[in-house]
């Protein structure tokens, strides 16, 4: 029986702010795609669930926008109930499948009524009744309300038992053209109480809308109550993009707080309402009971110092604005009542059987972008966390001697290749940070234990440190290929990187234990969309993009020292010799290039060598202050060799893998490999590419729509250039031509099952086409002749057409893979078929094809045959096994028993479909068995991995047991 376990899933996060919410120190939620990924941060071993993203919940067919668990109406605190919104048009509800422990999550219940993007949600869970109120924001102009049981599951309601509930909105409230971009939910106390969980408070509901104000609603807490417009908060002088709540419960006596002066006028249950603005600022308003204690009260021991502040910067900004100083001081138009910051305590009346007065209470200054979002964390002393367009993540806290919000953090890098923050958030505890990118990558930094001067204080300056994070494709990933040993994955995608994944291990692993699969390199950033790659050796891979060139790309000293630490290898993998002494040390991209350079080792050297307190140490990018010229000359060379000295530096020192591994920033910029050589001749985008095994041979192939501009290129490795031939009137071999149309997949055969060694591979070529046919072409040359010790006497040089098979699907052919033994080959079709067919073919020409065709429910768009034959029981049985995936993201892996001759294609194949869960969920692109030594040989292992590329933008490794 086929079982399968999840090794790696790589993907990258949605690009809109509130695509991100943290539960606890083991989960994080977060957009990708049309998924919800579920990504464990923690480094714990005991962790039952494995470190990294572990899990995708689909259920959305479009882009998922949002994503929030509910809160507790009293402490705050999110709950495992999550719900995420959609382009669309609904919400789900997603809470953990009983038994489970929270590592296997379903959709209980989808909420319908918007007509357009869903683009922010909040929930508050009311203790008293058990209720989760859910309110959602859409691009129609409209904000939904509904209502459900903390404890919902799927299947109640008359619907078919493990469905999800379709719930329809109890209110809907109209904003109209001023869309709300951000919702937050809470619950104001009953009069008399400083919690949120007895059965007299109301729900407080806030928006953020495109009118520059945040809007403020409220309403009862009992089951079909309607929210009511409360107050419409002035102050913001662009969109609102951001809201968060939290409730002011400090642990400790009143010495906790009272001795901050920032906060000293805060009472115990008063809510704080952070709003997050296009305007570049973020406001803090008060929400307290009325009675003594409102914003004007000079019982609040912060009023008078709020009060001078709030005139020193509205005459700032008036001054900027262009007014005098009279103007702004003695106006009294409506103008300047608009621009200066006002303390008046607005009344919300009848809220929670008693008023609740609201004040603007700070003003954080700090930003240089937009703020896309605000997040607290539940501490005794309030912190926040903000995301700016400024590339920069802001920490604030309370200083308790200087009376101001201060940033204690400011995490980002300045000037760095991050093109800004869409959002952040922090732990329960306020020790981690985990924000998003404009490129969908995860940063996360973590505080220093000992280094927070005192948490009652708020304002201790710490130090935080970047920690290793998921990271992905953020477009559709057109292919993944192994390496020819199987030691690392390249991923190549629209979102014009390609990307590798290596098994990184711990110094203290254990051997039971199983490795983390990390993103160890970006080989390639370039500025065309990525379409096809193919490994020629170990150390050299050829990539294709929406552009009419080849590129060659080696790896360098540096990929080779970081692969070999990271994944505690000994260097006998991968065919890590004395070859890679003479590799490039690094490569940088020059500003406004296309192709990497490689860096000097001279440079990276004499950086190690010199003395850190005028390099490395005192100035990131490596050189002396004082060397201008050199600077602007070579700023990317320094940064890059700087950067690679201090990866030489570090090894060693990480608590992963023993060695440096790279964060987002380093692998945006100082994990390229060199372009080695380009290749040239075709005339429009490329589209297919692919390696003989013997790596000596590269075919390309590119868009077409004519005959002319379809035929197959060959290059040869040695020297980057179509083969020579003999022929009268030709230097080079023309292209090889048999198709009409774009070429979709090229694949050199493997060894036959008559061969002893690697002599006996890449006897043919085989290509298959938009046309509906296949062609296979047969090598010129035997095994025992040298390639290019002389020019090829046929014009297509060292291939040549053998046969043609026309119509030999009814619809498009996708993709196409050999047997492990090359005694037949597969061909996958949109028309619903795999079809099985002999290479004896291309011995009789003229001879009828009579192929196995297996059918499938869907469009089959990518195969692979594992590259190796299964033993059976019986010492001359063995199988072969193939990997199917359909255009719905389904993936099936079939057996079939072969004869004990090797002769002949299977007829009766055995179908297994890979669990749902650990699929894709949209077009699958391409499908890898990772190789093994005894590839085309007889194998008794039982365990293979199966890596997959999908149009959802995720990378898949499973491990098939067989």
């Amino acid at each position: 029986m086929v079982s399968t376990t999840t090794e790696l899933i790589s993907t990258a996060c949605n690009r809109t702010p509130h695509a991100l919410d943290w539960l606890d120190d083991s989960l994080i939620a977060f957009g990708a795609g049309t998924f919800v990924a579920l990504y464990n941060p923690s480094e714990k071993k005991e962790e039952e669930v494995r470190q990294g993203v572990y899990a995708t919940l689909q259920g959305h067919t479009k882009r998922v926008n949002c994503a929030r668990f509910a809160r507790t109406g009293g402490s705050g605190s999110a709950t495992r109930v999550l719900v995420s919104g959609s382009v669309d048009t609904t919400a789900r509800v997603w809470v953990p499948v009983a038994g489970t422990d929270a590592r296997a999550w379903e959709c209980a219940a989808v909420l319908c009524g918007h007509t357009e993007a869903v683009i922010a949600v909040a929930s508050v869970h009311l203790a008293h009744s058990g209720m989760v109120v859910t309110v959602t924001a859409g691009t129609d102009g409209t904000l939904r309300v509904y209502e459900y049981a903390h404890d919902i599951s799927g299947g109640s309601n008359g619907e078919e038992k493990g469905a999800p509930q379709n719930l329809q909105p109890v209110q809907t409230l109209d904003v109209g053209s001023r869309n709300a971009l951000d919702v937050a939910l809470t619950v104001l106390p009953a009069a008399g109480t400083h919690t949120g969980d007895g059965s007299g408070c109301a729900v407080l509901l806030a928006t953020g809308n495109t009118d520059n104000r945040a809007h403020l609603y409220t309403r009862g807490s009992a089951g079909g109550e309607q929210f009511e417009k409360a107050l419409a908060l002035a102050g913001h002088e662009d969109w609102v993009t951001s809201v968060a709540f939290v409730r002011f419960q400090p642990d400790g006596g009143a010495d906790s707080w009272m001795q901050n002066t920032t906060i000293s006028h805060w009472r115990p249950g008063d809510i704080i309402l952070a709003s997050g603005s296009e305007d570049k600022y973020v406001r803090l308003w008060r929400i307290h009971p009325t009675g003594g204690s409102g914003g004007g009260s000079s019982k609040d021991g912060g009023a008078d110092k709020i009060a001078a502040q709030a005139m020193l910067d509205a005459l700032t900004d008036s001054l900027r604005a262009g007014a005098s100083i009279e103007d702004a001081a003695g106006s009294s138009g409506s103008t300047a009542q608009t621009a200066q910051l006002s303390t008046q305590a607005h009344v919300m009346a009848g809220a929670a059987q008693s008023e609740h007065s609201v004040t603007l209470d700070s003003v954080l200054v700090g930003h240089d972008g937009w703020v896309h979002s605000v997040a607290w964390a539940q501490m005794q002393t309030p912190t926040l966390v903000t995301a700016s367009g400024d590339s920069s993540v802001m920490v604030w806290a309370p200083d308790r001697d200087a009376g101001v919000w201060a940033s204690v953090a400011r995490l980002g890098e300045v000037g760095g290749a991050v093109v800004g923050f869409l959002g952040a958030a922090l732990n329960p505890s306020g020790t981690s940070v985990c924000a998003h990118g404009y490129h969908g990558s995860l940063h996360s930094w973590a505080r220093q234990k000992d280094t927070h001067a005192d948490a009652g204080a708020g304002a201790g300056i710490a130090n935080w440190e970047p920690q290793l994070s998921p990271s992905g494709h953020f477009g559709s990933v057109q292919d993944v290929c192994w390496d020819p040993s199987g030691s690392y994955l390249l991923s190549a995608s629209l979102d014009q990187t390609t990307r590798l994944h290596a098994p990184c291990v711990r110094p203290d692993q254990q051997a039971q234990e199983r490795p983390r699969w990390l993103e160890i390199a970006r080989p390639q950033i370039h500025g065309y969309d990525m379409r096809c790659a193919a490994f020629v050796s170990g150390l050299l891979y050829v990539s294709g993009a929406d552009e009419k060139v080849v590129r060659v790309f080696q790896a360098t000293q540096q990929f080779v020292s970081l692969w070999r630490a990271a994944t505690g290898a000994n260097g006998s993998e991968a065919a890590f010799d004395d070859a890679s002494s003479a590799l490039a040390v690094g490569a940088s991209l020059p500003v406004l290039g296309l192709s990497n350079k490689a860096v000097d080792a001279t440079r990276v050297q004499a950086l190690m060598d010199a003395d850190s307190s005028n390099s490395i140490s005192n100035n990131s990018d490596g050189h002396s202050a004082n060397d201008t010229y050199q600077v602007r000359q070579t700023h990317t060379d320094v940064v890059a060799a700087a950067a690679i000295a201090r990866a030489q530096r570090a090894a060693g020192q990480s608590a992963v893998g023993g060695a440096w591994l790279p964060m987002e920033e380093d692998l945006l910029r100082h994990t390229l490999w060199p372009e080695a050589d380009k290749l040239y001749g075709h005339a429009y985008e490329i589209f297919a590419v692919a390696a003989s095994h013997s790596g000596a041979w590269v075919a390309t192939a590119c868009r077409a729509t004519a005959e002319r501009f379809a035929g197959i290129r060959l290059y040869s490795t040695r020297t980057w250039q179509p083969p020579a031939v003999s022929v009268e009137g030709l230097e080079t071999a023309v292209p090889l031509a048999a198709h009409s149309l774009t070429i979709t997949r090229l694949c050199f055969s493997p060894p036959s099952a008559a061969s002893d060694s690697s002599d006996g591979s890449d006897r043919y070529l085989l290509s298959v086409s938009r046309d509906r046919s296949w062609a296979l072409y047969e090598r010129t040359r035997g095994d025992d002749e040298k390639e290019e010790e002389t020019a090829y006497a046929e014009p297509t040089g060292p291939y040549r057409l053998v046969r043609r098979q026309q119509k030999a699907h009814t619809r498009i052919i996708w993709d196409a893979a050999w047997a492990p033994n090359a005694r037949f080959f597969a061909t996958a079709s949109r028309d619903k078929t795999v079809k099985l067919w002999p290479t004896s073919l291309a011995d009789e020409p003229s001879a009828p094809a009579k192929p196995v065709a297996l059918a499938f429910p869907e469009p089959v768009t990518a195969i692979d045959f594992l590259p190796a034959l299964l033993t059976g029981a019986a010492d001359d049985s063995h199988r072969y096994v193939l990997a199917a995936a359909l255009e719905s993201g389904r993936v099936f892996v079939l057996e079939g028993a072969g004869r004990s001759d090797g002769a002949g294609v299977p007829t009766a194949w055995t179908p297994t479909e890979v669990p749902r869960a650990e699929t894709h969920a949209a077009m699958v692109q391409r499908l890898a068995w990772r190789p093994r030594p005894e590839r085309g040989r007889r194998s008794s292992q039982r365990s293979w991995q199966l890596a997959s590329a999908s149009d959802d933008q995720t990378v898949r490794i499973v491990t098939v047991d067989l």
